[in-house]
């Protein structure tokens, strides 16, 4: 399952027809509520991208290394003429990835995000503001929903991590800014994209803490003294009154460039950390045979080789009710 954002180590629904923010947290709720002790991690932006540069991120990192005694304990898909295949292909091994994942981050603050040297220039400002009003244009539609079994939704980054290039938000960067946003602000991870993170909060905002969570994001992308003042009402602004936040976690100089080398790389290596993706050919590629799509949903959930918690759903209409 290379295709899987997790590379197999975490369960996986496909979600469409989201047409509102209210669509996603409603698919957020209902799949979170069918799992109890895990957390979902919805990718956002650019998922081939996204996966192409984790997938280096996790190798670069040694993210999926394991023990002696870890490997020991694994079961016999994991292995190939008695041989550890050497990369993590199954729920299983998800221990491995998330222990080394909370090694690694451990260390690391907002404070060493804020001091890594974001900036925003003044169109990527415009940017950051046109998806905050219009949350839905920044998706790639059929999302993937990893099932991470996490405590605690920013330790979802283990099954998903990126964070590639050296001048973004490496994985303990990126896990330092999610970890912060949830404790200082109340907004919890809900995914993950090829140049955003996203956060949802159970309530929107009222202007004063929508200025407390401005001024961090002016800390984070490095805000010059002079212009402060000006971004902060910006910022409060996009994010007053409502649920989600957009933090962009890449340098805007890296984001040609990769894309350019994402697609590069898929030419000469399809298939490769889950490159191929079969969701664009109009089939479920190599998913299982008990694949399911909820097509009574107005969002459709498609579950991928995971028991269908929805079925009852298929009886009673739309999503949520």
């Amino acid at each position: 399952m290379r295709d899987n954002p997790s590379v197999g180590t975490c369960d996986e629904y496909g979600v469409s027809g989201i047409t509102s923010f209210d669509d996603l947290a409603e698919a957020r709720r209902k799949i979170a509520e069918s799992h109890p002790g895990f957390k979902p991690l919805f990718s956002l932006d650019d998922l081939h991208q996204a996966r192409y540069t984790s997938g280096h991120v996790r190798n670069n990192l040694g993210m999926d290394d394991a023990s002696e005694q870890e490997i020991a304990g694994l079961p016999p898909e994991c292995f190939e003429n008695g041989e550890y295949i050497g990369y993590p292909t199954t729920k299983e091994e998800f221990a491995i990835c998330l222990r080394n994942f909370m090694t690694l981050v451990a260390a690391t603050s907002f404070e060493d995000a804020c001091t890594h040297g974001l900036t925003l220039d003044q169109q990527a400002l415009q940017e950051w503001i046109g998806y905050q009003n219009n949350p839905i244009s920044l998706l790639e539609q059929p999302l993937s929903a990893l099932l991470v079994p996490v405590q605690q939704s920013c330790q979802a980054l283990a099954a998903f991590p990126n964070g590639y290039f050296t001048s973004d938000l490496d994985p303990a960067k990126n896990f330092a800014v999610a970890r912060h946003f949830s404790e200082a602000h109340g907004y919890e991870l809900m995914g993950v994209g090829a140049s955003y993170i996203g956060f949802i909060r159970a309530e929107p905002p009222d202007t004063s803490l929508a200025n407390v969570v401005a001024k961090d994001f002016c800390a984070l992308f490095n805000t010059s003294d002079e212009n402060l003042q000006e971004r902060v009402s910006k910022v409060a602004q996009a994010i007053s009154g409502r649920t989600h936040l957009w933090l962009r976690w890449t340098s805007s100089d890296n984001k040609n460039a990769a894309q350019l080398a994402a697609t590069r790389y898929k030419g000469s290596h399809d298939g490769i950390f889950g490159l191929s993706d079969p969701w664009h050919k109009g089939t479920l590629g190599n998913r299982s045979a008990a694949d399911h799509c909820v097509t009574n949903f107005a969002v459709q959930i498609i579950t991928y080789g995971v028991k269908n918690p929805f079925e009852s759903d298929l009886k009673i209409g739309p999503l949520g009710k």
